[in-house]
């Protein structure tokens, strides 16, 4: 840290047997195309405090990222904690297949590379774009037969014909766990790529606002099988086909307790024989806040992933919290999407509190629901149950000012947790009730 910040004149080499070691704090300004051609091992471990970036230092010239060639196994596992990478991009080398894709992965190009991991960390205004033997892939990351692990990432504003964040190539079988990934932006899949193979566990993660020609988030070819779970797609768009996903010859991924904007229906290109289980369609009730795509509290995605009984029920791919700090299990249930919602959370959402008053809650059949409204506005009051389903609707149209109450009869709906989600013109009021 003493010597930060650091500004590197070429290429950087870390030797088989040695370790690059980066303190909390540095920042490391790469001067030219240069890259990282990593045959050992890197610790670049920052904190919630002291990150750890990585930048051009020139605002007119790029850098080259970390290359991992077939780096031999015998090194210990390279981890990158709390780092910022930006302004990456794939040079490559001479347009013959000996160049070996490195036009690809504008900060992390891998081969056959497994002992990687890389958590709490932000990828943006990365790209892969230049022509070579490989079409540019990955404009954060190409993985080629390589299972890296990447937890609690945010990928946004990257670039690349093939994967505007990330592509999975050949065999590769990444877990990728609670990661956001949004404005990503390529021709085929807007956020990641699955090429010839590319499988890997997806789990809890949110691809939002995304856009591509083919599949807006999500683009699948030649027999790439990964699981999807527990994640948000919403919002993402194509130009010309496949706003969420689209598949191109041969695929069967698997979607398992997520929330997908035009569900399956909606998918472009071929047909998949991959499970399609316990998914929903609907509007996950993004929160307009600082934090981007964090859920309100009535969103469909709140405990609708998938319980501690489930196979799919990964807990050991989970982070402890997500990025609000909040327990990424709560009650034994989990939400969709890279956001976990405390009540207490939900409560502060909840403005002014006195906005709704439900009572008794817990309720055995009838609940009373005493409401004030601020000024004239269209105002809408609908129930939810917990898996993002709205049961009645009690109220809509216009309103003036005032205090009112209504009452809503659940005889005929079973036990369990419900919302009341009050909309008064551009604001939104929730409240947790419990049918017992």
């Amino acid at each position: 840290m003493e010597g930060s910040p650091y500004y590197i004149d070429g290429h950087i080499s870390i030797a088989d047997g040695q370790t690059l070691t980066i303190e909390p704090g540095v920042m490391v300004g790469i001067r030219g195309p240069w890259h990282f051609s990593v045959q050992g091992c890197v610790l670049a471990e920052g904190t919630v405090t002291d990150t750890i970036l990585f930048t051009r230092s020139n605002p007119n010239i790029q850098w080259d990222g970390f290359d991992y060639y077939e780096t031999p196994a015998t090194n210990d596992s390279s981890k990158f904690d709390y780092c910022i990478f930006e302004h990456g991009y794939g040079y490559g080398g001479s347009n013959m297949p000996t160049s070996n894709a490195m036009n690809c992965g504008g900060i992390f190009y891998l081969r056959f590379m497994d002992k990687l991991e890389i958590k709490n960390s932000e990828f943006r205004y990365n790209e892969s774009s230049k022509q070579g033997y490989y079409p540019p892939s990955g404009g954060a990351m190409l993985l080629w037969n390589s299972d890296p692990f990447i937890q609690k990432c945010k990928f946004y504003e990257n670039n690349a014909l093939y994967g505007g964040a990330m592509m999975m190539y050949k065999y590769s079988n990444p877990v990728i766990s609670n990661c956001l990934f949004y404005d990503n932006q390529a021709d085929k899949g807007g956020a990641l790529c699955f090429f010839e193979n590319g499988n890997g566990i997806i789990i809890n993660n949110t691809l939002a606002d995304n856009s591509a020609n083919l599949g807006g988030a999500l683009y699948f070819t030649e027999n790439s099988n990964p699981k999807i779970i527990n994640t948000l797609i919403w919002g993402n768009t194509a130009q010309t086909d496949g706003n969420q996903v689209h598949l191109s010859i041969q695929n069967s991924p698997g979607f398992y307790y997520c929330d997908i904007e035009g569900g399956q229906l909606g998918f472009s290109g071929t047909a998949s024989s991959g499970d399609y289980l316990f998914n929903i369609d609907a509007d996950p009730l993004f929160w307009g806040d600082t934090v981007p795509y964090r859920i309100i509290g009535g969103s469909p995605c709140i405990e609708a992933g998938t319980p501690d009984s489930s196979a799919y029920f990964y807990l050991q791919y989970l982070p402890a919290c997500c990025f609000k700090e909040c327990d990424r299990i709560l009650d034994d249930k989990i939400d969709i999407g890279a956001y976990e919602q405390s009540i207490l959370e939900i409560d502060e959402q909840v403005k002014p509190a006195q906005s709704i008053i439900a009572y008794p809650n817990p309720f055995s059949s009838t609940i009373y629901i005493n409401f004030k409204i601020s000024e004239a506005t269209d105002v809408s009051i609908q129930i939810y149950n917990n898996l993002g389903q709205m049961v009645d609707v009690l109220k809509k149209g216009k309103m003036q000012p005032g205090k009112y109450s209504t009452k809503w009869n659940a005889e005929v709906q079973p036990q369990g947790i419900y919302f009341i989600h009050l909309q008064s013109g551009d604001e939104i009021f929730t409240q947790k009730i419990i049918k017992q």
